[in-house]
């Protein structure tokens, strides 16, 4: 869960909105309405916190870090080869 989907998903302007805090009693009322919760891209602190409150996902990163990776890696490798 996103503060900023979330924001968006309520119809609210801004991310410091009180429906927002705190985010656990979001977090338990999606819960028991039955539904899956998960959270994206946290430190481990954070990570930690959300596994304890019983999320059901937790994505560690986006795709776009994913894609940005593997160029970087890519390019490495090319560099690689035309210095050698």
């Amino acid at each position: 869960m996103g503060k900023t989907d979330l924001t968006s998903s309520l119809g609210l302007t801004g991310m410091d909105d009180p429906k927002l805090s705190p985010p656990s009693s979001i977090l338990l009322e999606t819960q028991a309405a039955g539904k899956l919760t998960g959270i994206s891209r946290a430190t481990p602190p954070v990570r930690h916190y959300w596994i304890s409150k019983g999320t059901n996902l937790v994505l560690l990163a986006s795709d776009l870090m994913f894609m940005g990776n593997g160029a970087t890696d890519a390019r490495s490798q090319l560099e690689a080869l035309l210095a050698g």
